[in-house]
């Protein structure tokens, strides 16, 4: 009899484990395919446990060094575009935006993206000014014709249009002038003639004269463009423009600089106001909506530097 009884509340218990496996299978059934368990998970066995959680740990192990070998390539590859793209640049590109709904911005205006110069550019580039500066000073410096004193180069007269007179000059005509000279003179330089100066033979000119200073804008040493002859002039003309370019896209962006520091102090002030406005909203109840304007991601040069969480 008692036999009988202890099956019966093996039984008994063995049939509970029952039900609440099949409730268990059943609510997993009607979970979503990527929550469902495996059908091998429902049983209990502690040694599998143990070598499948070995099995889970390793895994773990495995995918925890191959991220952070990826991470490790991700932050290289990083870096190194930082350094090629990034550091490189003196100006970098930036936008300054109306102050409205950034759907609704259609206005921007753009600054001049500036790389920074290499040493071998930025040495050539002074080579090239040392020379030009140079000629322009053997230019004031010597006489129109070559019989009597000789020109700063021998080819000049070759270089100087025919159609001009002889002993043109190469040079901006505001740098020909000398402040050492007396006022006949310097009313013969103010005669133009097609913007070229011409002199005769008993002109006395440059006899004396202001040399040209270190620091003489790039656009005063370009050269006519009629005037060009040779290549090695072409070549520095070249070079003479594109830091003329640069120059005058610095000047840009020191502008575009001094408006975009406007609007963030502008925005500041909003945001004060704002301030203000939300605490008399709250004494009245209300809950209407402020506009509170913010800079756009393109008017923050560094912000493509920054992952942000929706991305």
């Amino acid at each position: 009899m008692e036999s009988k009884d202890l099956r019966d509340v093996i039984r008994s218990k063995i049939g509970n484990v029952s039900q609440k496996i099949q409730a268990m299978i059943q609510a997993n059934d009607e979970r979503d395919e990527r929550e469902q368990l495996d059908q091998k998970e429902f049983f209990i066995d502690v040694i599998g446990k143990q070598n499948y959680q070995k099995e889970i740990n390793k895994e773990a192990e495995e995918m925890k060094n191959k991220i952070r070998s990826k991470n490790e390539e991700n932050d290289m590859v990083s870096a190194r575009l930082r350094q090629m793209h990034w550091d490189t640049m003196e100006t970098h590109a930036c936008d300054i935006r109306t102050v409205l709904p950034h759907q609704n911005s259609t206005v921007s205006v753009s600054n001049f993206p500036l790389r920074k110069i290499p040493k071998k550019e930025e040495r050539e580039l002074q080579i090239i000014k040392r020379l030009r500066r140079c000629e322009i000073n053997e230019i004031q410096r010597n006489r129109n014709k070559a019989s009597r004193r000789g020109l700063c180069w021998s080819s000049f007269l070759d270089e100087t249009p025919s159609e001009t007179p002889e002993g043109s000059f190469l040079v901006d005509p505001t740098i020909c002038k000398s402040t050492q000279l007396s006022d006949s003179r310097a009313a013969l330089l103010d005669k133009k003639e097609n913007d070229v100066f011409t002199f005769t033979d008993n002109d006395d000119v440059f006899d004396s004269f202001v040399e040209v200073s270190d620091d003489l804008p790039t656009h005063m040493m370009l050269y006519p463009p009629l005037y060009i002859r040779t290549d090695g002039q072409r070549r520095m003309q070249i070079i003479l423009l594109k830091e003329h370019a640069r120059e005058v896209a610095k000047d840009f962006n020191n502008r575009f600089q001094a408006a975009l520091l406007e609007k963030e102090n502008t925005l500041g002030l909003i945001e004060g106001i704002n301030e203000r406005i939300q605490e008399i909203l709250v004494e009245l109840n209300c809950n209407d909506e402020i506009f509170s304007p913010s800079l756009h991601d393109t008017e923050i040069p560094d912000s493509i530097l920054h992952v942000k969480e929706t991305e």
